[in-house]
């Protein structure tokens, strides 16, 4: 099984076949990552790799995130000691690669921010997935699909 991670407060979760086909996503609040894995686990099998959000705090939001707790950075640690735990790959992303999958998947996503975590790791397991050769763009499919 493959799952993509956007890490944070709320994390959005999205898990894959190791065949590449998505079977599922949904958000988890921080501190149910490691019990979303071993269920996803148990439900369909070892994880093998994990593409995570990376967390960078960028100089224009420093002011902003005084105070912090750093929930994404936790998430992120989180995610990379449960994989190393369990022998699984970690890839990480940066989270500039949205804009460029969203396109690429063609998904519509919520209008509502609270909403949007799971579809952010969604987007983070399809860029890779495309990345490397493993399924194509939405447009890709379409074009095989035309006669």
């Amino acid at each position: 099984m493959i799952l993509a991670v956007d890490p944070g407060k709320t994390t959005g979760l999205s898990w894959w076949t190791d065949d590449y086909e998505h079977r599922g996503m949904e958000q988890v609040p921080l501190e149910d990552i490691p019990t979303k894995w071993f269920e996803l686990s148990d439900t369909y099998g070892p994880i093998k790799l994990a593409i995570v959000e990376e967390f960078v705090l960028f100089g224009k939001r420093a002011v902003q995130q005084t105070g912090s707790r750093m929930e994404a950075s936790q998430g992120v640690g989180m995610i990379k000691a449960l994989a190393s735990a369990n022998g699984c790959e970690v890839v990480i992303q940066p989270s500039s690669i949205k804009t460029v999958a969203l396109k690429w998947s063609g998904i519509k996503m919520p209008s509502n921010h609270k909403d949007t975590h799971e579809y952010d790791a969604y987007l983070h397991g399809y860029y890779y997935f495309v990345k490397e050769g493993k399924i194509k763009t939405a447009l890709q499919r379409s074009k095989n699909a035309s006669p």
